[in-house]
């Protein structure tokens, strides 16, 4: 028989938990369960590590990171670069706001973006005018 804390609200403190059993579950309601293993055999899922680079961008298209962690699930790009900085999925990826599928999404400086995507997909960064730093954070499973 298990045991778990129900709230009554996703965003219930935890003061607000009552402990049940599952035989007093009723079954016709959803319940979202909130699991803390404190028994037993335990296997850990999600992220093992995570990279930081610094790199370059410029008027190039600059892939980012200039090699993808092996078994990354997630990235983060910041850019620093003084500039606004277009990013995009593939080295055609132009500076600009022409209508088609090449330019990239524009980052202001200072902005991040995030996107949940593995090792074998590429990102590259674009300047229209000069270079400047940008920071990637991977997260590694």
């Amino acid at each position: 028989m298990a045991k778990v804390d129900t709230y009554p609200q996703t965003d219930s403190p935890p003061s607000a938990a009552r402990q049940v059993t599952s035989t007093d579950l009723p079954s016709e309601d959803k319940v979202l369960l909130d699991v803390a293993v404190k028994e037993g055999n335990f296997t850990q899922q999600g992220l093992d590590s995570g990279l930081v680079t610094t790199l370059t961008v410029t008027t190039s298209a600059t892939l980012l990171p200039s090699t993808a962690a092996t078994n990354r699930n997630a990235i983060a790009i910041q850019n620093f670069t003084g500039a606004t900085m277009y990013v995009g999925f593939s080295s055609g990826v132009t500076a600009d706001r022409v209508v088609g599928t090449t330019s990239g999404y524009e980052l202001a400086d200072g902005g991040e973006v995030r996107f949940d995507i593995t090792d074998t997909a590429t990102i590259y960064g674009i300047l229209a005018a000069g270079s400047g730093l940008v920071k990637v954070v991977e997260l590694i499973t």
